[in-house]
């Protein structure tokens, strides 16, 4: 080992980067995922080069490309782009050798059929982990690549440019994981229509999570996660067209729509098992006769905790899913009775 953090240091110094200029992208390298349980080494490569893309696509990163990097590494006898690597201070060397800003590593697995991938960021100057990354994904392998557009942005700090924020499903009850382009396009024409065209859709306004609330700053792609599954949610329970709009938009509106507003009121932890966490969310969801009604039909406190887990983020996911369900299974039943009594 001594012998390979030798020559890195010295291929570091003959072929260091030139300082960063004004406007110049950040170098970075993508070592392979690790494969860990239920997932082949195949899969885990191709998912690499993926990823690879991905951040390549999001325009703020300068990506080395796989086959240069395993040439400079196999000269110093590293193999699998690195993947012998089990540590930050290994990981670090070999980032140096690469002569990169930020080394991305990471690891995939499968569990029942719950995929688990891990994905964190290094400073090669300072070693320190600049942020991780964890999703879990029920289903088949092809819905973890669905999710490394969205893994590359929160790795990069970069919101998704172009893509839609909201995702409605079509009329009557489907998949609540469909994500088709059709209903995107659906949901832009209908947020950017002034005014709201009111043709039966229920309107809700779309959740907003203040780190006053919360505890810690959400990243918008995260929160978008969250509006997409309760807006699914509250389609299954009133099996009906139902859209995602802005607060902005619903304040301009004066016609006669059902209209929907979820208030978070409060959200706190617990400290599970393995260092884990298990939140636990109190929100409001009032419904409404219009959007420009001030007192709502119906007002329903839904808490619920959800699934621990490590970090903030998924804590948080896991109680939201726990209140989706709760929408689904429990909010028709107790608006039923205030719907008829007003006609609607």
């Amino acid at each position: 080992m001594r012998r390979i953090v030798t020559a890195a240091v010295l291929y570091s110094l003959l072929h260091a980067a030139p300082p960063s200029l004004p406007g110049r992208l950040e170098k970075i390298a993508v070592l392979n995922l690790k494969d860990t349980e239920g997932v082949s080494r195949d899969e885990a490569e191709l998912l690499s080069d993926r990823l690879r893309n991905e951040l390549f696509s999001t325009g703020s990163v300068e990506v080395m490309e796989r086959d240069q990097m395993q040439a400079v590494l196999a000269e110093q006898g590293f193999q699998q782009s690195g993947a012998t690597c089990s540590d930050e201070g290994c990981m670090v060397e070999v980032g140096k050798l690469l002569g990169v800003k930020l080394l991305i590593s990471g690891s995939i697995g499968k569990l029942g059929r719950l995929y688990m991938i891990n994905v964190k960021s290094i400073d090669v100057e300072t070693a320190r982990i600049i942020k991780v990354v964890s999703e879990d994904i029920r289903g088949d392998i092809e819905e973890v690549v669905e999710i490394l557009p969205a893994i590359a942005h929160k790795l990069t700090g970069c919101s998704p440019g172009g893509r839609e924020k909201s995702v409605v499903k079509s009329l009557g009850k489907s998949n609540a994981g469909d994500r088709s382009a059709e209903k995107r396009a659906r949901e832009n024409k209908t947020a950017t229509v002034e005014p709201l065209p009111c043709d039966g859709t229920v309107y809700v306004e779309r959740i907003r999570l203040p780190k006053s609330v919360i505890g810690f700053s959400i990243d918008p792609s995260d929160e978008q996660d969250i509006d997409d599954m309760l807006v699914d949610a509250f389609e299954e329970s009133l099996d009906g067209n139902t859209v995602s709009v802005p607060f902005e938009q619903l304040a301009n509106a004066s016609c006669k729509a059902l209209t929907i507003r979820m208030i978070p009121k409060s959200y706190t932890t617990k400290t599970a098992r393995m260092k884990q966490f298990a939140g636990t969310m109190k929100m409001e969801v009032a419904l409404f006769a219009s959007p420009a009604e001030k007192r709502p039909l119906i007002t329903v406190l839904i808490t619920k905790t959800g699934d621990r887990h490590w970090g903030d983020i998924t804590p948080l996911k896991n109680a939201f899913e726990e209140i989706a369900e709760a929408i689904e299974e429990e909010f028709y039943s107790k608006v039923k009775k205030t719907l008829s009594n007003a006609g609607l």
